[in-house]
């Protein structure tokens, strides 16, 4: 009699096993709080859901809580809610510890926090947070260290700060941060190492320093700093060291310095746009030296303060950063010249590489030969520059010619 007994416990289990794995493979759409409340009920032993779940409350039914999800922990799909007028938390989702797809949060009046999905620690679509005007936090996510596709956080106007992104460290798609307008600063992203795409950063009145992004190392898509009017310093981005995109520092008003995008390599910039930043006087980092000394580079810059309100004023002031240090290694003689120059290096260090620029930075020579002499006699007269490689080091100078 046991056996019998003992083979039908089996035969349950395995069809409330098998039910609970492969439960909603079509998705399910919450749109009262009577569904939520009756989801245990209407769908018994559904912990994992294949589909899409959308708590949404268009039409005003008064959606409060979440409670009666409380048995769920793995959304295969995307988890969307959007549109709630009365819900404050996700109190109900504290289970749910594994989502295959987007996580989206969209148009939620009075919502304040999602605390309750702290068991997260990977999102496999995007991570989308619009548009809701009461948010304080995102402390729900501080397990998460890995989003998959985007992260996008705007019209968030009462956020205080992104804290609770403090594990995350890569993002695949692209970062955009805009129009949160209490936000100061982005100090919850300090483990973030990597951007698979693009990172945008705009229209946060409030921000004044992106400090708390220092670990930052590559983007794999354009640098966008815009609008962002009490943003003073980005040193935040010192860490980061290719883009693999175009650069834009657009209208913001109380920046002063590039001073952070200094490690940039300059042949991972493809563009660059400086422009409406009226207090920025100091553009002369290393990366843009760089970028604007190379023959292909494209570039936008002014409407700036003075010093850097043209290509032209940001080429003299990076002459002017280098040149009192590069005098004492390198010397370029005469000066003014008209036919010939002469070019030594202390120690009778080996100069591996000369090159000749227009003052617009175009390169208009490469020549040396064995007595490290170059004839520029072919050169229009006017203000250029040289540019020096000794030991791998590179020293540039101004060079009138008559």
């Amino acid at each position: 009699m046991k056996k019998p007994i003992l083979f039908l416990a089996s035969v349950i289990f395995t069809i409330n096993l098998s039910f609970s794995q492969q439960c909603l493979p079509d998705g399910i759409t919450f749109s009262s709080q009577d569904m939520i409340d009756n989801f245990q009920q209407n769908y018994p032993n559904c912990f994992e859901i294949q589909g899409d779940v959308v708590v949404t409350d268009p039409d005003n039914m008064h959606i409060t809580n979440l409670t009666g999800l409380n048995v769920i922990t793995s959304i295969l799909g995307n988890l969307i809610v959007i549109d709630n007028h009365w819900l404050s938390n996700f109190s109900g989702l504290q289970n749910l510890n594994y989502l295959g797809g987007s996580l989206e949060i969209n148009n939620n009046g009075t919502l304040t926090n999602f605390s309750a999905i702290y068991g997260l620690d990977s999102i496999r679509g995007d991570l989308l947070i619009i548009d809701n005007g009461w948010l304080l936090n995102i402390d729900g996510l501080h397990n998460l260290s890995c989003i998959e596709g985007d992260l996008k956080i705007t019209g968030c106007h009462e956020l205080l700060n992104v804290g609770g992104l403090s594990n995350l460290k890569s993002i695949m798609g692209n970062l955009q941060i805009s129009d949160n307008n209490s936000l100061t600063d982005i100090i919850g992203l300090g483990s973030l190492i990597s951007i698979g795409n693009s990172f945008t950063l705009s229209y946060n009145y409030g921000l004044i320093d992106i400090d708390g992004i220092n670990q930052l190392s590559s983007i794999n898509g354009n640098l966008d700093i815009s609008s962002n009017w009490e943003l003073e310093s980005i040193v935040g981005l010192s860490n980061l060291t290719q883009v693999n995109g175009a650069i834009s520092i657009v209208d913001n008003k109380n920046l002063n310095s590039l001073e952070g995008l200094d490690n940039i390599d300059h042949n991972t910039i493809e563009e660059l746009t400086i422009i409406f930043n009226h207090n920025l006087s100091t553009c002369e980092v290393e990366s843009v030296c760089e970028y604007l000394s190379t023959t292909n580079y494209v570039a936008n810059i002014g409407l700036n303060e003075n010093n850097c309100n043209s290509v032209q004023e940001v080429l003299a002031s990076c002459l002017v950063n280098v040149e009192s240090e590069n005098k004492k290694n390198i010397i370029v003689y005469p000066n003014p010249a008209n036919s010939i120059i002469h070019i030594s290096a202390i120690n009778r260090s080996e100069i591996e590489d000369v090159y000749i620029f227009n003052h617009i930075g175009q390169k208009q020579l490469v020549n040396l030969d064995n007595t490290n002499s170059i004839n520029i006699s072919n050169l229009i007269p006017g203000m250029h520059y040289v540019e020096i490689v000794v030991n791998g080091a590179i020293y540039r100078q101004k060079l009138i010619i008559k």
